[in-house]
């Protein structure tokens, strides 16, 4: 699922802000905010790893892509993407992002 910067901006803001809306890793599905990240890690930035990176790469935890533990190491800017939201920047450049944890952008179909 695509989603133009400015809209996606305006999705968070309607949330109540980056520092409080969760997003959901799509890797373990470890749900957390901006401010999870500043109390419970080290990272120097969770405003902008909290929609990229999951808490387990910031703080000692067993959990990594490859198994069921988390938070896990997971991040969007890896190897791998997991994600199914992106984000279009107005240079047309997309980013891979964690989706919200409620009423999430990406909605899978029904199995038939």
């Amino acid at each position: 699922m695509e989603i133009k910067l400015n809209d996606w901006l305006n999705e968070i803001k309607k949330r109540g802000g980056i520092r409080h809306v969760k997003f959901k890793c799509p890797a373990c599905g470890h749900t957390q905010s901006a401010t999870d990240l500043s109390k419970q890690t080290k990272s120097n930035d969770p405003m902008n790893d909290v929609y990229v990176s999951c808490m387990g790469r910031f703080k000692k935890s067993d959990g990594t892509i490859f198994n069921d533990k988390s938070p896990c190491d997971y991040a969007s800017f890896g190897f791998l993407t997991l994600n199914n939201v992106f984000v279009i920047k107005e240079d047309g450049e997309n980013t891979p992002v964690f989706d919200f944890e409620e009423n999430p952008l990406f909605v899978k179909a029904p199995k038939s």
